[in-house]
This record gives C-alpha cells, sequence and structure tokens, in this order.
C-alpha cells in the first residue's frame, strides 16, 4: 500500500503529515538542528566502540598494530584482535614487537620465543636470547651456546657456539671449545674451528694461531704457511719476517724460507742489505741470505765513505761494504780519520796510520803506555774552598778534562794539548729537598676507575624472578670516582701505620639489556619497571654519592721511602647526591629522567685497598641496601677496580 507523506515549512516549523490520515508531526528548526549535530557526533564513535570489544576486561591493552593490541592482566601479556578474540594466552612475562614482518618476541620465565602477531608460533619460548632478524636469519642462544634461526623458525645454524660473529662477504667467525673457524650462510664449517685465533683476510689468506704458533691460510681453510713460527710480521715485496725457536729469518709467500731463521737479530734491509746478529757475532747478508760481510766480527760500527770500523778479538781494523779487509784487526785503538790520517795505538805505542792500516808515524818512549793504564785520573779536595777537582788526561788523543764540582754547580773544562785555548761548560744543580723521616702520606686522592654489581641479601648475584627488571650486563657496568682530598694522620714513630680520611666523588653506572625500564609505581610509590616497545640500544641508572672514608694503612718500605707498598682498609659511608635512568633507542633519539627511585640517601660499607706507586686495586662493599627498606628490591651495591694514586 502506498502511504503519501506531506512535508512543508511553516513559521519556522518543519510539519510532517500523512495524506492517508490525521497524524502529524511538528518539529521546530533549533530542536532539528540540535537531533542532527549529535547524531553527527556519534558517526565516529560507532564504529571506535565496536572496533575495541574487549574494554574493561584486561588491566592494560596497548595497539601494536591496526587491529591487534597487547594486553596484560594481573602480571602476563597477551594479544587480542579487535574483537577480543585471543590470538597469543596472557601466559608471558612479556612481549615484544621486533618491528618487522609482524613477529613478536614472548618472554616466559626465563626463556624466549616468537610469534606471529596473528598468534602463529614460529620458535617455542626455550632460547636463552633471540636478537633482531637481518637478511632473514636471527642470532639466537640456547643454553649458553649461540646459532641463527630463519622467520619460519628453523635452525639453519644449531645453537652450538660459543660466539658467532657477524656475517661478511657471506661467512662468518665462530667460537667453539675455545677454537676459532668460519662458518657459510647455511652452517656449513668451511674453516673447521681449531685455531686458536684467525686474523681478517687480506688478499684471500689470514695469519693464524695455533698452539702458540702462527702461520697463514687460504679462505676455504688451506694452509698456506704451516703454524710454526712464533711470529711472522707483515709481508712486504713478497716477504716477512719470521720468529723460530729464538731465531729470525724470513719467508716468501709460499712460506719458503728465503732467510733461514738462524739468526739472534735482523736489522731492517738498507740497499739490498742488512746487518745480522748470531752467537754474539755481528755480520751482514744480502736479500737472498748470503753472508757478504762474514758473522765474525764482535762489533761493526756505521759505513762512512764505503768504509767501516770493526771490532774482532779485541782488535780493530776496517772493512769495506763488500766485506773486503781494508786494515787487517790488529790494532788496539783506531781513532777518526781526518786527510787520511788517524792516530792509533799499536801494541801499546802511540802510532799514526794511513787508510790501508800502515804505520807512518810513531811515538815517543816517553808518550808510551799501556792500554789499560793509558787514561791518569787525578781526585783531589780543596780543604779552603771545599772544591773537588777531578782531572783526566788522555795521552793517547793528546787532550785532558778538568772536573771542578762546588756546591751548586759543576764546571767542566776540556783543552787540547795542542791549542791554547780551553773550553767551559757550566751544569747548575740543585740538590733534591730530601723528604723528612718518619713522615706518613696516605693513599685515597687519585681516580678509581671500575665494576659495579648487585648482590642479593644472601650474597648471589642470581636474582629471584621478581627482581627480574633488575638484571645488569656487568661488564658494562662502569663506576668512576675522584677523589680531590686527603687527610693523613700517622700512629707511629716510624711513619708506616696511620689513618687515612678525606672526600671523593663516585658515579655508578649500572647497565641493563632488558627492554625494562626503571621507575616508581604511581599508586604505591614503590620501585617497579615498565616496558618500553621501541628497541633500546643503552639502557642504564647512574648514581651520584659523596664518599668519605676512614681507613687505617700499613706500609711496608721497599728501599724507595716516598713509594712503598701499602695495604689498607676501613669503613667508608657516603650521601647520595642524584640519581637518573638514560635510554638511547637504536632508532635515534635519547631519554633521560631525574628521579630518586626510592634509592637509599645515606649508606655506609667497607673498603679495601692495596698497591705500590701509581697503580692499585680497591673493593667497595656496602651494608646497606640500595633502595629504601619495602620500597624496591633487595639488592646491595658492590665494586672493584683500579686505583690511580695521585701524589700531590
Amino acid at each position: 500500500m502506498r502511504t503519501d507523506t506531506d512535508i512543508k515549512l511553516h513559521k519556522g516549523f518543519l510539519r510532517i503529515s500523512s495524506l492517508h490520515g490525521n497524524a502529524s508531526l511538528n518539529y521546530s528548526m533549533g530542536r532539528m538542528a540540535t537531533i542532527i549535530l549529535i547524531l553527527l557526533l556519534l558517526i565516529p564513535v560507532i564504529p571506535a566502540v565496536s572496533q575495541n570489544t574487549f574494554k574493561g576486561k584486561y588491566d592494560n591493552e596497548w595497539e601494536l598494530k591496526d587491529g591487534y593490541f597487547k594486553v596484560r592482566k594481573g602480571r602476563l601479556y597477551g594479544v587480542v584482535s579487535k574483537d577480543g578474540v585471543t590470538l597469543i594466552p596472557c601466559e608471558y612475562n612479556q612481549i615484544w614487537d621486533l618491528g618487522e614482518d609482524n613477529i613478536l618476541k614472548v618472554l616466559k620465565g626465563r626463556k624466549i620465543g616468537l610469534y606471529t602477531i596473528d598468534g602463529a608460533v614460529i620458535a617455542l619460548p626455550e632460547y636463552d636470547q633471540i636478537w633482531g632478524f637481518e637478511n632473514g636469519r636471527a642470532r639466537v642462544m640456547k643454553n649458553g651456546k649461540i646459532g641463527y634461526i630463519d622467520k619460519s623458525g628453523q635452525e639453519i645454524i644449531p645453537p652450538v657456539y660459543d660466539q658467532v660473529w657477524g656475517f661478511e662477504d657471506g661467512r662468518a667467525r665462530v667460537l667453539r671449545n675455545g677454537k676459532i673457524g668460519y662458518i657459510d650462510e647455511t652452517g656449513v664449517e668451511i674453516i673447521p674451528p681449531v685455531y686458536d685465533q684467525i686474523w681478517g683476510f687480506e688478499n684471500g689468506r689470514a695469519r693464524v694461531l695455533q698452539n702458540g704458533k702462527i702461520g697463514y691460510i687460504d679462505e676455504k681453510g688451506h694452509l698456506l704457511i704451516p703454524p710454526d713460527y712464533t711470529q711472522i710480521w707483515d709481508f712486504e715485496n713478497g716477504r716477512a719476517k719470521v720468529f723460530k725457536n729464538g731465531k729470525f729469518g724470513y719467508i716468501d709467500e709460499s712460506g719458503k724460507e728465503v732467510i733461514p731463521p738462524v739468526y739472534n737479530k735482523i736489522w731492517d734491509f738498507e740497499n739490498g742489505r742488512a746487518q745480522v746478529y748470531k752467537n754474539g757475532k755481528f755480520g751482514y747478508i744480502d736479500e737472498n741470505g748470503n753472508e757478504i760481510i762474514p758473522v765474525i766480527y764482535n762489533k761493526i760500527w756505521e759505513f762512512e765513505d764505503g768504509r767501516a770500523k770493526v771490532f774482532k778479538n779485541g782488535k780493530f781494523g776496517m772493512i769495506d761494504e763488500n766485506g773486503n779487509v781494508l786494515i787487517a784487526p790488529k790494532f788496539d785503538m783506531i781513532g777518526e780519520f781526518e786527510d787520511g790520517r788517524a792516530d792509533a795505538v799499536y801494541n801499546n805505542k802511540r802510532v799514526v796510520i794511513d787508510t790501508t792500516g800502515n804505520i807512518v808515524e810513531t811515538g815517543s818512549a816517553g808518550g808510551v803506555v799501556t792500554v789499560d793504564k793509558k787514561i791518569a785520573v787525578t781526585d783531589t779536595v780543596i780543604p779552603e774552598t771545599g772544591e773537588r777537582i777531578v782531572e783526566v788526561n788522555d795521552s793517547i788523543f793528546n787532550d785532558s778534562t778538568v772536573v771542578r764540582i762546588w756546591s751548586d754547580r759543576v764546571e767542566i773544562v776540556s783543552k787540547k794539548h795542542s791549542k791554547p785555548e780551553e773550553k767551559h761548560t757550566y751544569v747548575e744543580y740543585n740538590e733534591p729537598n730530601r723528604k723528612k723521616r718518619g713522615r706518613f702520606k696516605g693513599h685515597w686522592a687519585g681516580l678509581n676507575v671500575g665494576y659495579n654489581n648487585l648482590l642479593t641479601s644472601s650474597g648471589s648475584f642470581e636474582y629471584p624472578d621478581e627482581y627480574m627488571f633488575m638484571e645488569m650486563n656487568a661488564g658494562k657496568s662502569v663506576g668512576v670516582a675522584a677523589n680531590p682530598w686527603q687527610q693523613s694522620i700517622k700512629l707511629q714513630r716510624r711513619g708506616n701505620i696511620g689513618l687515612v680520611t678525606g672526600l671523593g666523588f663516585e658515579w655508578n653506572n649500572y647497565r641493563f639489556d632488558s627492554q625494562y625500564v626503571l621507575t616508581r609505581d604511581e599508586t604505591t610509590g614503590n620501585t617497579t619497571y615498565y616496558t618500553e616497545t621501541k628497541p633500546i640500544k643503552r639502557n642504564k641508572l647512574t648514581t651520584i654519592y659523596l664518599n668519605v672514608p676512614l681507613l687505617l694503612e700499613f706500609q711496608i718500605p721497599t728501599g724507595r721511602e716516598r713509594y712503598p707498598f701499602y695495604i689498607s682498609g676501613g669503613a667508608i659511608g657516603g650521601v647520595k647526591l642524584g640519581s637518573h635512568t638514560k635510554l638511547v633507542y637504536q632508532s635515534e633519539g635519547k631519554e633521560k629522567n631525574k628521579d630518586s627511585f626510592n634509592l637509599t640517601t645515606w649508606r655506609y660499607g667497607v673498603t679495601a685497598r692495596i698497591g705500590y706507586r701509581a697503580i692499585n686495586l680497591f673493593a667497595d662493599y656496602y651494608f646497606s641496601p640500595l633502595f629504601e627498606k619495602d620500597k624496591g628490591p633487595d639488592l646491595y651495591q658492590v665494586s672493584a677496580g683500579i686505583f690511580i694514586y695521585l701524589d700531590y
């Protein structure tokens, strides 16, 4: 049946009338506008409500991606769809979004697994750690061993290695049972892990260390040079110096010994030759190992104008660059040549020789002395002035030297007997201030650099599950302290026992590897944590304290009064000056949060130190907990490291 309706606007009202009945409605224009506005406001709300049908079922929810939500019930997490369908049940301690391919990382107890965002299992939570995917594979740790899985969860490289470094050119270096090798991207061991070390490949070869010996391998693991050498230096011009059984030699790139390792030392090659030392004798070899100058000399001086002085069996001579003897080693002394002549001593007599070793002049009998008595020394002290005069007369080379020692300077007078002038040299000096005997100076002022950690009340580094968010990377938790002032109090007359106090500023950094970030609960005020969803590169807590020690120090003389060996220990207390957390994200940006975190304001503990001179060791332990009682984990600070003593 057709129904006709008549709609008319009359005096600001909208009249709706049925032509087949008496019903009619009158709406004012203002009321009509209000109804339309309400409907428009409800349009975006209606679908939003329909998107989240699980509202109120969980303690918290976070949107991961369109239509998928991470939810928390109690202290456990799961994933649901926008329709409230459970995709991953709330039975995990934490869930992270890896940010690619809709893959989620889950934590159950202390084990890690992988899910797809719609709930499909990729890897069961049986791994100690799973890192992010690169090129379709992710590094995993299982029972302390490293391997790789693909995006389907298949172990393409089984977790049997202590370490797997990054892949380069389709291969990665691995460590297993303390030995190094290489694998390809499928896990095949192209170089078995049998080496103590493998250095980087260059020109298709790499240096290796095995059983303390060095050799070379190619990219397929074939031995190029057997590991028989204690050291192999870098190759230059196809050759490398080697050290084997305490001797030096040279090899070529094929491993052939072009110069056998029979020398105690080989100097650098210059102009195709090098000086060598063997069994207490010197000589020269060429680049092929031929001895161009026999290794028979006790010493060979530098070559000048193609000639060099040599010393053999207690006598001096001269050779040329080819080893030819120019002057037979028969002289007790040969001076410097000038105009083809040189002073020399032959059979305990002063003579003059030419460049061939011929004696061209002989000294007089009065000037003849024995070699071991050719230098006369007199030592005289003048009582009136206190001046000390030491005179040295060299009758061979015709000169004398007089040394006058004064209280504040030394005067040196040199004179050639054949020349009238004298050369005067003055050296002024001040006697060092002697330290007063019996003075005690303790060891507090300086710099501390060490590692920080936290112990449970039972003295363990293993934390219960509720403290899981405080687990640290101990190797990166570094502390620094600057102790600018100290006061020493002597307790004993000899000055080797005393008390030491002072002031110091200490910065403790505690590094966390997890996504857990320290915070305070807004309701209870207790210290707790939240889970950062963005990947974190660095996560740390920093505390700053002003420290005051009271140490009892024992010093043991070592023959040098100023630098004794010492050991000290005692009490140490501190007041907190500040604290903050700092996050550095893997993508970009960083965040710093200054807060007390319920950290204890005052702390007290014990410290111990031991050392000698500048480098020393220290260890600190605090009896007061890190956090206020019942407001945070019951953990205690401990640190140890190197103390650099500053004596000022």
